[in-house]
């Protein structure tokens, strides 16, 4: 499979082989930084918390929302609604009484949409790239699978000025 490469490789000095080596150790390193960058890990604190703030120890949380916190698990009015509402609407209503609590839960949930939407990326790419379709410049492409608005076909169509036969 990768014949040349290995003929390549097999032809270069020693010394080459290890700049090769580092050259991509170094970019792999930096693609593995660039992601961690975008796409956080899920911390099991932040996860546990936003399943139930009930059952969280107040100490392990931030500083800035503890104080928050303690009114939170200690409100009567928060514990029923927790127990009858869906877990979304609890947040919602909850963060508009608890501002920093509010800002740490959408802090939180805010990795979900983005790493959707890179997914969603590459996945539009993938079908755009295909055997069957192998243009190198996908930019325009892309920008139409990714777009959130229907072409208005119709209207199109209509504007579009046809040429007379001559």
């Amino acid at each position: 499979m990768f014949d040349k490469l290995n003929e390549n490789i097999f032809h270069l000095k020693l010394n080459e082989i290890e700049n090769l080596k580092h050259q991509i150790t170094s970019h792999l390193l930096g693609l593995k930084n660039e992601i961690e960058k975008y796409i956080p890990e899920i911390n099991e604190v932040d996860l546990k918390f936003f399943v139930n703030p009930f059952s969280v120890k107040v100490n392990v949380l931030p500083s800035n929302i503890q104080e928050e916190v303690i009114e939170l698990i200690n409100s009567y009015e928060s514990k029923i609604l927790f127990e009858s509402a869906p877990l979304i609407e609890f947040w919602c209503k909850m963060t508009s009484k608890y501002h920093n609590i509010g800002f740490y839960i959408i802090d939180f949930l805010l990795l979900f949409p983005t790493t959707y939407l890179c997914e969603q990326g590459f996945s539009s790419l993938f079908n755009l790239k295909s055997v069957h379709r192998a243009r190198l410049n996908v930019v325009h492409d892309i920008r139409v699978c990714l777009s959130s608005k229907d072409p208005e076909i119709d209207r199109l169509v209509i504007d579009k000025q046809h040429h007379p036969s001559h």
